[in-house]
């Protein structure tokens, strides 16, 4: 899946949301961040009520691509591929791949990829053209502290059928709510 990410919305919700379902059907999940700890996602997850199982998830720290310093990003995808090779995942969820796309090539067909895109690029189109689904999250109001909402417009494509775009409101505080508003055909 690939996603644009506008304004001050995040990712968190669909990564919680892979995280959660990979862990309920027993799959292995390769987390490669640069904006979170594990600690940060140990706790997010006790805080929504997904369970962390410590034998079916494994964490790659990175540094933050923008971090003002030299960035080598072979070594990048060197540490994710040995990782991606010693650790076999069925989920793997990265960061923020605007300025690291062209590097990006799946292991294998049947691993879900959630591939965050904070900027407009042209790897984004590149990307839309060929992947099965497409969010797009954009925020539709804001609190202070904890509360936030967006929305998150889900496009699928199936190739027995045209594209169906289905938007979902995710809202909340110390947890994740999700309503669907609606499918149309485009």
């Amino acid at each position: 899946m690939v996603c644009q990410v506008n304004g001050n919305s995040s990712i968190l919700p669909l990564h919680l949301h892979f995280l959660a379902l990979g862990l309920e059907n027993n799959k292995r999940v390769l987390i490669a961040s640069s904006e979170l700890t594990e600690m940060n996602y140990r706790l997010i997850c006790s805080k929504a009520g997904v369970r962390w199982t410590p034998s079916l998830i494994n964490f790659i720290p990175l540094i933050h691509l923008n971090a003002g310093f030299d960035f080598n990003i072979e070594d990048y995808f060197t540490k994710i591929k040995q990782k991606v090779s010693e650790y076999d995942p069925d989920v793997v969820l990265l960061d923020d791949l605007s300025s690291m796309f062209s590097e990006m090539k799946k292991k294998k067909a049947e691993v879900l990829l959630l591939a965050p895109f904070y900027t407009n690029c042209e790897a984004r189109e590149m990307l839309r053209q060929r992947c099965s689904s497409f969010a797009n999250i954009s925020p539709i109001g804001h609190g202070f502290g904890k509360n936030a909402s967006a929305k998150c417009v889900v496009s699928m494509r199936n190739s027995s059928r045209p594209t169906v775009a289905c938007s979902l409101i995710l809202s909340g505080e110390r947890s994740n709510n999700g309503t669907i508003v609606g499918g149309e055909a485009k």
